[in-house]
């Protein structure tokens, strides 16, 4: 691909840098108002940077970020639409990546924040991300496709906690690569590529994308625009640019206006069972204006047949018409083709392995003529139609045979290791598509008010800790559990259900229990995997498959003692900076660290914005069972790492 080559023209008057290409290929249908689009052949050095020298700050602020994409293949590796920061070392600090298992990420401080699913190749499609507060919703060419809500504070897998913000100032914005190998590059078309520090869209209301990119909002950030020689930032903040290897070309976006939620109309039949019911929000059908497929002769009487997946969960469908010479494979988020006269059609439902055809919905009912629909063989044959039609298939998740592998090279995983569900013959795997809810049992061991011990089994909905994107076919389930502590604190009780209303009545508390946190060294959980969540997470009747698995508990400290560093403030039962903490713990199983989390309502910020006070600091426990709690300077400098800005204490305060 011909690079560009130019130099740099520097305006005084603007303090502005703009790259001025030599030569530049004319674009036949180039509207000023849209600008161009960035190409993207993949290439690890083919990216677009632009120099932020301290404007764009993306912080634990709320934010938008929006695109016009068209990919034109499969993805490789995992290319990082936009990064902050070049190089490997940036990849996951604040990132968005579109991968080759099928989804869209974001990346914050190493965490996989939300994703939402590829939309089709070959057509543009806008995306836009906003973040407010702790939710983060995805919106697909102006429709609200999805939200996650994410706590901020993450108590630490290693030594330091992992927080949901990275400050991107000083860091330079990369387009459409990381300048990482590892990772790689985009392939495709990019345009009007922009970024608020503010939520330009709220909730989740439909919204008309903006594709009017030579005149945008004075409050952006940043706002990518391509004439017919080069791109460059519209925003107030004029970045300036550096481009190796990405040539212009044309954007077409389709027409600027949301595609609402063509949801059917209820039948008048009968509700069908939980378990046939259609989901009460299925994907959207395409309009007509995005179908690949030309317009028939007006004067030519012709009908336009919708076709989808429902979720895009456990197969593939293939259409073929008289006038299509070869099957062509119909995309989850749904494929429009016209028939013309008396044509027939024919298309073919090839669930995966492990599943079979549940129902179809035709113009908003469930199917059951079999002359349009020949169940056992899998296909929909019809002719003469009279009228467009709509068509969603839905397959189910019939039979599954897993097992549970973990990574540990403990006797026992622990809450914070992975735990993977696949089959057990790699040669033969199974596709996890299908699944829509795991529910986790646990049991839990309480001590009442006066000291008697009872159990209960917790059952708890874990979605927001497992995944089974980690491969192109799902082939796998991963689950990855928080720490013990965060477990216990932030998602017991509140999200435990039991088959006893009173779960956790007044004056049974957690943690007052066992040596060993629920009495052992070691518990036996159990995972119900779901083709649909149930309402009722306590009944295991409809789960496709149960897998157990037995996890190490944590040691408890059973008793402690307090060596002062300075005598003369030595007070019962209180820790002050430098004293040294022994402790007695219950077992010997992983009682190699501690993660203290202290509150100090007393600490001030001077130059941030975050009112958080609490640090976590992590201590490695010694052959003696004791640790220094550090000194004042030394706690400062550990919080300051993981708070915003610069923090003091209140010197009137006895902390």
């Amino acid at each position: 691909m011909r690079k560009h080559v130019g130099f740099v023209l520097a305006l005084a008057l603007l303090g502005l840098g703009l790259a001025i290409p030599q030569t530049s290929a004319t674009l036949s249908t180039f509207d000023a108002s849209k600008g161009s689009a960035g190409l993207y052949d993949g290439a690890d050095e083919h990216f677009l940077t632009f120099t932020n020298s301290a404007y764009i700050h993306m912080s634990d602020a709320d934010f938008t970020i929006s695109w016009w994409q068209k990919t034109t293949s499969h993805q490789f590796l995992y290319p990082r639409i936009m990064q902050f920061g070049a190089g490997h070392n940036y990849t996951d600090s604040f990132a968005i990546s579109e991968e080759n298992d099928g989804n869209i990420y974001l990346w914050i401080n190493g965490l996989n924040i939300t994703s939402m699913p590829i939309p089709g190749a070959f057509d543009w499609h806008h995306i836009a991300l906003t973040r407010s507060g702790d939710t983060f919703r995805w919106f697909l060419n102006g429709s609200f496709v999805s939200e996650t809500i994410f706590t901020p504070v993450i108590p630490c897998d290693g030594c330091l906690p992992k927080f949901a913000f990275f400050t991107t100032n000083t860091l330079n914005l990369l387009i459409g690569g990381g300048d990482d190998p590892i990772t790689g590059s985009f392939i495709g078309k990019i345009a009007g590529f922009q970024i608020s520090q503010t939520v330009r869209w709220t909730g989740t209301t439909s919204f008309t994308p903006p594709t009017n990119f030579q005149n945008v909002d004075s409050n952006l950030a940043f706002s990518m625009y391509g004439d017919q020689l080069e791109i460059t930032d519209r925003s107030q903040n004029f970045l300036s640019v550096t481009n190796p290897g990405i040539e212009v070309t044309e954007f077409e976006p389709p027409a600027p206006s949301p595609t609402p939620d063509p949801s059917p109309s209820p039948s008048p039949s009968p509700s069908p069972s939980p378990s046939d019911s259609p989901s009460p929000t299925p994907d959207p059908s395409p309009s007509p204006s995005d179908s690949p497929s030309p317009t028939p002769d007006p004067e030519e009487p012709s009908y336009e047949v919708s076709v989808n997946v429902w979720q895009g969960q456990g197969g593939r469908v293939s259409y073929h018409t008289p006038s299509d010479d070869e099957f062509k494979d119909i995309p989850d988020t749904g494929y429009d083709f016209w028939v013309v006269g008396p044509e027939a059609f024919h298309i073919d439902l090839i669930p995966s392995r492990g599943y079979a055809i549940d129902f179809l919905i035709w113009n908003g009912e469930k199917l059951t003529d079999p002359a349009r629909w020949n169940n056992s063989a899998g296909f929909i044959e019809y002719d003469n139609l009279i009228g467009n039609i709509t068509i969603r298939v839905h397959f189910k998740l019939v039979r599954i045979v897993s097992i549970i592998e973990t990574t540990t090279e403990n006797y026992f995983p622990f809450f914070d290791e992975d735990i993977f569900i696949k089959s057990p013959n790699l040669d033969n795997p199974n596709n996890y598509w299908g699944i829509d809810g795991i529910v986790m049992s646990i049991p839990i061991a309480l001590l009442n008010s006066s000291g008697e011990a009872r159990s209960i089994t917790c059952f708890m909905d874990i979605d927001p800790f497992w995944n089974s994107d980690s491969s192109m076919g799902h082939s796998e389930i991963e689950i990855s559990l928080p720490d013990f502590g965060r477990f216990i604190h932030e998602f017991l009780p509140d999200a435990c259900e039991t088959t006893r209303s009173e779960a956790f009545p007044e004056g049974e508390v957690i943690p007052n229990y066992y040596p060993g946190m629920l009495g052992q060294e070691s518990i036996t959980v159990t995972f119900s995997l779901f083709s649909k969540s149930p309402q009722d997470i306590t009944n295991l009747s409809t789960a496709l498959e149960t897998l157990t698995v037995t996890l190490g508990m944590p040691p408890d400290i059973l008793t402690h003692t307090i060596t002062s560093f300075n005598p003369a403030r030595s007070q019962s039962n209180a820790i002050y900076f430098g004293d040294t903490l022994t402790v007695s713990v219950s077992h010997d199983i992983d009682a190699g660290f501690a993660i203290m989390a202290i509150s100090l309502p007393e600490a001030t910020s001077l130059s941030g914005t975050q009112s958080a006070t609490v640090c976590f600091i992590h201590f490695e426990i010694n052959e003696y069972d004791s640790y220094r709690f550090p000194s004042e300077e030394e706690f400062m400098r550990i919080c300051r790492v993981r708070w915003d800005g610069v923090w003091e204490l209140n010197r009137s305060t006895d902390h």
